[in-house]
């Protein structure tokens, strides 16, 4: 009788593979730049957003004496905002690379309307508003502010000349004429390299955001 050959089990190693690679984030990468614009778009996103939020709950909350009037408002309120967070969704996904997934249709009964009051996903999409509105403002300020200052700094050899005195001051010293330009020049230069890593941290907090509140 001939033996049985027994099984051996095969295991597969499955090496992970990244997203994008760690390099990706280079003051020159496409990657940095599609995440600056959304940094900087979570301002007009934020305001507009979080302030019709706050507006209508805050209505809401002042109609309930008039219980069908208030109960409307707060109803429309939590609807605009699921349609808004999938805008939201969508806007992650072509500029940071999130999924895009998620539930987008309107409800189309008044019972799956009244259900609106209770539904989780619609309250996290109204948070996520609220918390875009201070947090839009930091995002956009920070990366602007940055970008710009290395702009300013890179080409300082082309304006520098304008300035009635080239004089840098870094606290208790300061340095005139050439030197001044060329030091702008190297602290722009610095800045450029770290704005990435900026962006990337910044870009870090909001993908949490996206995953956690309008997933």
């Amino acid at each position: 009788m001939p033996l049985a050959t027994p099984s051996v089990p095969v295991v597969r190693v499955v090496t992970p593979t990244p997203h994008v690679r760690a390099g990706a984030w280079t003051p020159w990468s496409r990657r940095t730049w599609l995440a600056t614009a959304h940094l900087v778009l979570d301002l007009p996103v934020g305001m507009l957003w979080g302030t019709s939020v706050v507006a209508l709950v805050a209505a809401s909350v002042g109609l309930l004496p008039l219980a069908l009037l208030g109960i409307a408002l707060l109803v429309l309120t939590l609807a605009g905002s699921l349609l808004a967070a999938s805008v939201e969704r969508h806007r992650g996904a072509a500029l940071l690379g999130t999924p895009s997934s998620g539930p987008t249709s309107l409800p189309r009964s008044w019972s799956a309307w009244l259900r609106l009051l209770v539904d989780g996903r619609a309250w996290r999409s109204v948070v996520y508003g609220v918390v875009l509105l201070p947090l839009g403002i930091v995002n956009a300020t920070v990366v602007l502010t940055g970008w710009s200052l290395v702009l300013a700094g890179l080409s300082s050899q082309a304006w520098a000349w304008l300035l009635p005195s080239r004089t840098v001051v870094l606290g208790s010293w300061s340095l005139e004429g050439e030197a001044a330009v060329i030091l702008t020049t190297v602290l722009a230069a610095v800045l450029c390299l770290a704005m990435p890593v900026v962006v990337r941290a910044l870009t870090a907090v909001d993908r949490w955001l996206l995953r956690t509140l309008v997933a």
